[in-house]
């Protein structure tokens, strides 16, 4: 975690430094705007599930910015997300912030990418899941919207549900904090019957940017998503895009990948195959076939939606002309998750289908 972290930094400090990345000591100060920094964080997503990095999903938006940049290879990490994102953020072991061991918690000490940015004359936001009890703006974000909390319903993060639709599935009956800058609420209702978490978080990204392109000073914003983790949401058009890609079952997919991510050279003998923790494909029945497959086809339309989300961000740095003058940086929190999540022995929600609004 420290090696990445200092090399993380170190990019960060490069991108203040000059636009064209690290200037040596003999070279004279460039007297240019330093570059605008957005750090997109996605949330258990898989190391695999890119297409530059093996995946069979498609993603045109990320491969683009993966191969017109460099692909980090050797990544180290916390496993769960609240501390991953304490790291992220300090440059510190979670444990050293008072994030190490539980999520509703405050951050304390340290000094934040935030706060560092904005004393550089940075202007700071955040948009996305936060996962602990610490406001964002206390710690050096100009603007905040988004999640505070931990995991929530992607289309409906309320507890009451909207008319026609099933009541929410979630993980806490009385629903997640969120904030509106400095407003506050637990249990967000959105008004918009087609609200999904990701594309929610962009629209707000982009506005953000706009207003931050009226000003003279450079912006950080940290897109932080919280797809693809559970529940397992997307919306329709792009799970039907999935449909039948997973009827084969996990090995033949898992057998793909890894010789795709030879072939790319992301790994070698090195990096065998752990051992399988899944029965076999053959040993299911057709209706637990059915079902897992459509897991998988959901899995990957969230992943999908997110590629989508992120060519919108980067069409709109693009026609803002500054796309050339932005460092980008993507990750996933803590990478692929196998978390079943129970309640009383069952799925939140597991009398409606797989996918919908009420199950988890």
């Amino acid at each position: 975690m420290r090696r990445v972290m200092a090399a993380l930094l170190v990019v960060f400090a490069c991108a203040i430094v000059a636009l064209s990345g690290c200037a040596s000591v003999d070279q004279p100060a460039v007297d240019k705007r330093p570059s605008n920094i957005i750090v997109i964080l996605v949330d258990d997503m898989g190391f695999s599930d890119m297409g530059a990095f093996g995946s069979e999903i498609e993603t045109p938006n990320l491969d683009r910015l993966a191969y017109g940049g460099l692909r980090l290879t050797d990544f180290q990490t916390t496993a769960k997300c609240f501390p991953s994102r304490a790291s992220l953020l300090t440059g510190l072991y979670a444990d050293q912030v008072n994030r190490g061991r539980r999520a509703r918690t405050n951050m304390v000490g340290g000094v934040t990418l935030a706060e560092s940015l904005s004393a550089a004359g940075y202007t700071t936001m955040m948009v996305g899941k936060h996962h602990g009890l610490t406001h964002p703006m206390d710690r050096g974000f100009d603007r905040y919207w988004g999640l505070r909390d931990g995991a929530a319903n992607h289309f409906n993060p309320g507890t009451t549900a909207r008319a026609g639709e099933a009541e929410p599935a979630r993980k806490v009956a009385d629903g997640r904090w969120w904030c509106f800058e400095r407003a506050c609420q637990r249990g967000f209702l959105p008004d918009d019957a087609d609200f999904f978490s990701t594309d929610a978080f962009t629209d707000k990204a982009l506005d953000y940017i706009a207003a931050a392109g009226d000003a003279d000073a450079p912006f950080f914003l940290y897109l932080s998503y919280t797809a693809p983790h559970d529940p397992l949401h997307a919306p329709a058009e792009y799970v039907d895009a999935f449909d039948g890609t997973y009827d084969e079952g996990y090995a033949t997919v898992a057998a793909a990948r890894y010789a795709r991510q030879i072939e790319l050279g992301l790994i070698d003998h090195r990096h065998p195959r752990p051992q399988t923790t899944w029965r076999d494909w053959e040993s299911l029945s057709s209706e637990e076939r059915a079902d897992q497959a459509a897991r998988m086809e959901i899995y990957a339309a969230m992943i999908a939606n997110l590629d989508t989300n992120i060519g919108r961000l980067i069409q709109a740095l693009e026609e803002r002309g500054i796309l050339d003058d932005t460092l980008i940086i993507f990750s996933s929190d803590n990478g692929g998750s196998a978390e079943l999540v129970l309640q009383d022995g069952e799925e939140i929600g597991a009398q409606h289908p797989i996918g919908s609004v009420g199950r988890w």
